[in-house]
């Protein structure tokens, strides 16, 4: 069985979250979470690359709308959610940014969780009812 290797976000071919948004209207944010671990810039800059292109590929092959029928990609946003700093490698790769998506943006994953608790945002579109799913991750 070939070993399998864990990158700092994850397979790159899922999508980690879906949630609506209650900060814009239609709004659907996609959030890519990256993993604990002790990464390497550029091991954290590859895996981020190969993310984004599945979100995007995701977003315009109508998986968002499957989920969020109505959804267009203008009315997507991607939201990148760190545990370690921001890299200008992983800069790079936004200023490259999916034409036709609203936004991608990069934040740290305590202060989303905090807003999160706070209300800043619906539950996730497959979330158990009743469960705190800002938990999953």
């Amino acid at each position: 069985m070939p070993e399998t290797r864990t990158l700092p976000f994850g397979d790159p071919e899922s999508v980690d979250i879906i949630v609506l948004s209650t900060e814009r209207e239609n709004g659907v944010d996609l959030l890519l979470l990256e993993r604990p671990g002790e990464w390497s810039n550029a091991d954290r800059a590859d895996s981020l690359a190969q993310k984004l292109d599945n979100y995007q590929s995701f977003v315009f092959r109508g998986g968002v709308a499957r989920k969020v029928p109505g959804t267009r990609p203008a009315d997507v946003l991607i939201r990148v959610l760190l545990l370690g700093p921001l890299t200008a490698e992983m800069s790079a790769i936004d200023s490259a940014g999916p034409e036709g998506i609203a936004a991608v943006v990069f934040g740290d994953q305590d202060a989303f969780r905090a807003s999160m608790r706070a209300g800043g945002a619906s539950a996730p579109v497959d979330a158990a009812p009743h469960r705190p799913w800002w938990k999953f991750w």
